[in-house]
Formats: C-alpha cells, structure tokens, sequence
C-alpha cells in the first residue's frame, strides 16, 4: 500500500487504501511500527557509522521491485528462502510465485536465504549466491542489554511466536539451535497485544527481533528476541559494484 524511508517520507498507493478501506490510524499505526524497524536496522547496520552522502549519487535499492517493469532498473536480484524454494512450481494463487521460475535465468543474481545449520542450498538453485542469517545469542525484550546463549533455551517450558512472512523459518532456526519451541504462528505484520503473550505454561516466549519492537511496551521477563545479520557472499557485493560501473560508465 505504499513505502516508508528515512527522513520522514512516506509514500502512499492511494488507489490501494482507498480499495481496502484503510483508515488514517490504521495507516499510521503500521507506519509506526515499520519506522521503528527502519530505525533499528540502520543503527544495526552502520554500527554508529555516519549515513552516507548522497549528493550526487543516483542507486536506489528497491525492495519487491522485481515485478514492477515500469521501474527502470540496472541490476535485478531474485531472492529465494531456502525453507520454500520455489514450492510447487506454480503462480499465485495456486502456488508461492508471482512470476513463472524460469524468470530466474533473466535476473543479474539469483541469492538463497538461509539459516545458519537450518537449511542448506535447493538443488534446483545451486550455483546460486547466497545471504546467511546468523545470530547466536538472545537479548531479554524489556532489557536488551541482558542477554543468554541458545543452550539456556534447550528445556522444557519454551514457546516462540512469530508474526513474519513466512514463521516455520524462524521455527526451524530455533531447532537447529537445539531448542525444542512450541510455535505459535501468526500472520505477517501481526499487531501483537498482551493477550498473545498470556500463555500459562510459557517459561520462556522467544521471538525474531521485528516481532520485538510490536510487544516491548508490555513484555515480561520471560520474553526474548533472536538479533541476527545478514552474511552477504561478497562474490554478489563485487558483481553489483560491477554492474553499477558499468552503468555509470555507459
């Protein structure tokens, strides 16, 4: 329905709200959330580094862009989750895809999603790039200075929520971790309320950090949230960087 970046800007697809019936508060409550997502992923990310000068410059870095053929665009890269794959092969609604998969062999890169010791590369994308997401330790929602290692979760008692695209992925990098979780999956972008977190026998409730920023206002002890950072192939980093002199250049 539309797009946040820094600076305050927001962009709406006012034909999109308008067809769903979304009110302002409903539209500032989302933007709320995903403001304090962006917020979180560039201090992550520049590690107190200043933002970049821009003056001047003209790379965009367009997320879900892929279909959009009126965005004119030098590199294209496909993104893959190594739990799903390309599923059954078929397009929406039947199956997972928005374009057929032999779209991949049209794209600059093609990179594979995984997580560290929960999957491994498909067979029908090797010879892919690949992004791992690693993270090793979880920090308390109410204190994240407070932190434990995967083995203080291997136990009874243990439950994880996660409101993501797609949950079995964080599920299944908790069980790679050695943790055996109850899973409560919700729906992507879910707005959590403390009721979701009243669960009785819950000694821990663990969660993906994004989920974090949506319950920290009223989570308790029992609750923790997975950091985890992209491990980028740098052979990917140098074909981009390839790309865009080339363009500049032409």
């Amino acid at each position: 329905m539309g797009a946040i970046a820094s600076g305050g800007i927001r962009v709406l697809n006012e034909d999109v709200v308008g067809a769903i019936g979304l009110d302002e508060a409903t539209i500032d409550a989302v933007e709320r959330d995903e403001r304090r997502e962006l917020e979180r992923r560039e201090h992550a990310y520049r590690e107190g580094r200043p933002p970049p000068e821009i003056a001047g410059r003209v790379v965009i870095l367009a997320d879900d862009g892929l279909q959009h053929y009126r965005l004119r665009r030098s590199v294209e890269i496909a993104v893959v989750d190594a739990a799903r794959a390309l599923g059954n092969g078929w397009l929406l609604p039947a199956g997972p895809l928005r374009e057929p998969a032999s779209r991949l062999r049209a794209v600059d890169a093609v990179v594979v999603l995984t997580m560290e010791g929960a999957h491994t590369v498909p067979p029908e994308l090797r010879g892919a790039f690949t992004m791992l997401l690693v993270g090793d330790r979880f920090a308390r929602v109410d204190d994240p200075l407070t932190t434990l290692p995967a083995s203080a979760f291997a136990r009874e008692g243990v439950h994880a929520l996660a409101g993501i695209g797609h949950p079995a992925r964080f599920f299944a990098q908790l069980a790679a971790m050695g943790i055996a979780a109850t899973p409560h999956p919700f729906p992507d972008h879910h707005r959590f309320v403390p009721d979701d977190l009243a669960i009785a026998d819950a000694q821990a409730i663990l969660m993906t950090e994004k989920d974090a920023l949506k319950c920290e206002s009223f989570a308790d002890e029992r609750c923790w949230y997975l950091p985890v950072r992209a491990r980028i192939d740098e052979a990917l980093v140098n074909l981009v960087e390839g790309k865009l002199r080339g363009s500049q250049a032409a």
